[in-house]
């Protein structure tokens, strides 16, 4: 199954749109997602766990990912060519293996092009959308 992306402007209007409860952004940085900022709303679940534990990513679909809640999920990480990428095919896999019909479908999960780095260089005086670095 090959990877769909998403651009900053593309995700911004989604975060922004009547469905915004709907899109689930998953960031997979370490510490830099307190020290450098993040997305508003983003749920953070460092890469390693996901990638690392099978347990951890079936809790995070059970938790985040009910069709009855959610139509996408948005993967990213700093940069979004390593972390990210390899956790939303991860993700995808195992929602194919679940085959569930409570769970959104793989062909749901993004990647965020250009990452938080691309998204923040867009968007970051923008409050609605980025939570600024404590």
């Amino acid at each position: 199954m090959s990877l769909k992306y998403v651009t900053a402007g593309e995700l911004a209007n989604l975060l922004r749109g009547a469905d915004r409860d709907r899109t689930v952004v998953l960031d997979v940085r370490d510490d830099d997602f307190n020290d450098l900022g993040h997305i508003r709303g983003a749920v953070n679940v460092q890469a390693w766990d996901l990638l690392s534990s099978g347990e951890a990513i079936d809790n995070f679909l059970q938790q985040h990912l009910r069709r009855a809640t959610t139509d996408r999920l948005v993967v990213h990480c700093y940069l979004s060519m390593q972390r990210g990428p390899s956790v939303a095919g991860r993700v995808q896999e195992r929602l194919a293996q679940l085959d569930s019909t409570e769970l959104i479908q793989a062909s749901d999960v993004f990647v965020l092009r250009k990452g938080f780095r691309g998204f923040f260089g867009s968007f970051k005086s923008e409050d609605d959308l980025v939570v600024a670095s404590s």
